[in-house]
């Protein structure tokens, strides 16, 4: 491309940017629009259009299809497309007495609230689920 013609005139979408997308650190809102995801315990991303809702994704039936790296993201932006959100049921506070009382201390982060919240909606299956929170435990613990 010429270096007098405008940035805009660029067609294709250039190799380290193609990386970040397959990890899930950036999320297509629109067409040539792409918005960061916040890496860490709370991925979210840094901005959305309404207007434009992310197209619905599929995930990949073999299980080692499921990322092993950046699952966070991947689960945010699987959330996302699928308008899919975390929130609390009047069941949660028993729930939590109930394995507080079982001696367990089990707390789960954003990503593993997004994959209940995606199991019970049944956008995902058991192995699915159980899959890539362990992808997810794994990586952030660095294992």
């Amino acid at each position: 491309m010429p270096d007098n013609a405008p940035s805009h005139a660029i067609k294709t979408i250039s190799a380290p940017h193609k990386a970040l997308i397959k990890e899930g650190l950036l999320v297509r809102v629109s067409s040539g629009i792409y918005t960061k995801v916040r890496a860490g315990a709370k991925d979210a991303p840094l901005a959305t259009t309404q207007s434009n809702p992310l197209k619905p994704i599929s995930l990949p039936e073999d299980l080692n299809a499921l990322p092993l790296k950046n699952v966070s993201a991947f689960v945010q932006r699987f959330a996302m497309s699928c308008n899919v959100h975390f929130k609390r049921t009047g069941l949660d506070p028993w729930a939590e007495a109930v394995t507080r009382a079982s001696g367990d201390d089990v707390t789960l982060d954003e990503t593993g609230k997004l994959l209940v919240a995606l199991k019970k909606k049944q956008l995902i299956n058991g192995r699915q689920m159980a899959r890539l929170m362990s992808n997810h435990l794994s990586e952030h613990r660095g294992v």
